[in-house]
């Protein structure tokens, strides 16, 4: 096998690892990139560029593709906050407007309490006993 193939191998191999984390020259959690898949495969930044650029365009496409995914889900994530915040949102509507209708509620309940202590220390009504029996 020629010392190409060997390098484009090695390349290949590196890029896979990092991809899934099973790296072994670098840090784990490393993102996908040109250094790093250099450093991966123990060879310079600068040979993948100038010798490997078809290996270059790959680990460019693969990087977008990573931020694509990423801004995917970042997006999926912000839609389904957006949802649970519309029926919070909603959830609290719903609740002012029965707190809303309790005060009414209570308010008219303390008007008749009062209206009825008025008219029970009033010297015009007088108490009733229950009979014995």
């Amino acid at each position: 096998m020629k010392k190409g193939d060997q390098t484009r191998k090695k390349l290949q191999l590196a890029i896979r690892r990092v991809e899934t984390g099973r790296v072994r020259k670098i840090p784990k959690g490393r993102p996908l990139s040109i250094m790093s898949v250099a450093e991966e495969a123990g060879i310079n930044s600068t040979t993948i560029h100038t010798r490997y650029p078809e290996t270059a365009d790959q680990i460019r496409t693969l990087m977008n593709k990573e931020a694509r995914d990423q801004r995917d889900e970042v997006r999926q994530k912000l839609k389904q906050e957006r949802s649970k915040n519309r029926q919070l949102r909603s959830e609290i509507a719903d609740l002012e407007h029965a707190l809303q209708v309790y005060a009414e509620e209570n308010a008219r309940l303390a008007l008749e309490n009062q209206q009825l202590k008025a008219v029970s220390l009033s010297r015009k009504v007088s108490k009733l006993n229950p009979k014995k029996r």
